[in-house]
């Protein structure tokens, strides 16, 4: 009986000691553009010091399955933790999602424009909240910029565009709204159950806007021309 349990007790070690061998990663980092991130950093959880991947954003680590979290920052993206498990993929190419970066404060008044504004159907200059025509307040960009932290991923390209932008997402796009800086509402689009869709801003001036859904993300599109 001694025997037997000595021998479950040995294969379990086994077991548990082949679980732990370390295995090398060769992964490459690329953007949403598909181009290689360069430098990233890639570290151990927990575990002091780490690498950088090449200017391919390729790198190589010797990591532990069930013990090891990989984590790859990169400036101007999101980090990324990735657990180390038996299954994961030994030579793999990971896209890091961009950050949105929260832009500078900005004192927005109540009343934007001047105070005297010309109405749009009359010649006469009159106060602005006296006129029935006048162009609706913009918005706080602190409003604007609330992000839902449970927001679907949406994949926005090419980012600079020229012209139009194409939009990816794992669930329905629903109501998307565009804005500029300046707060103010450009557009709206309702792409309803649609999973991919295209925005055409040949129409605007080159420049940052922003795109809200109604699902709680901001993304930030820059025009060209």
């Amino acid at each position: 009986m001694k025997k037997i349990y000595f021998t479950l007790i040995g294969s379990c070690l086994v077991v548990a000691l082949f679980a732990q061998k370390p295995i090398t990663l060769n992964w490459q980092i690329l953007d949403d553009q598909l181009n290689p991130v360069s430098y990233v950093s890639v570290t151990k959880k927990s575990f002091p010091g780490g690498i950088d991947a090449n200017r391919s954003g390729e790198f190589s680590i010797e990591v532990t399955p069930g013990k090891d979290t990989m984590v790859i920052q990169g400036l101007g993206y999101e980090p990324l933790e990735v657990p180390i498990t038996e299954d994961i993929q030994k030579k793999w190419i990971e896209v890091l999602e961009k950050k949105l970066y929260i832009l500078p404060e900005m004192v927005i008044s109540g009343r934007y424009y001047e105070t005297e504004t010309r109405c749009c159907l009359c010649t006469t200059t009159i106060i602005k909240h006296f006129c029935p025509f006048s162009t609706p307040e913009p918005e706080p960009l602190a409003d604007i910029l609330f992000i839902n932290k449970n927001k679907p991923k949406v994949r926005i390209f090419p980012i600079p565009t020229n012209n139009a932008v194409s939009l990816q997402q794992s669930s329905a796009l629903g109501m998307i709204d565009l804005f500029n800086l300046n707060g103010q509402k450009l557009q709206s689009f309702n792409f309803g159950e649609q999973l991919n869709a295209s925005i055409d801003l040949s129409n605007y001036p080159a420049g940052t806007y922003l795109l809200r859904s109604n699902q709680g993300w901001v993304e930030k599109v820059v025009l060209q021309k």
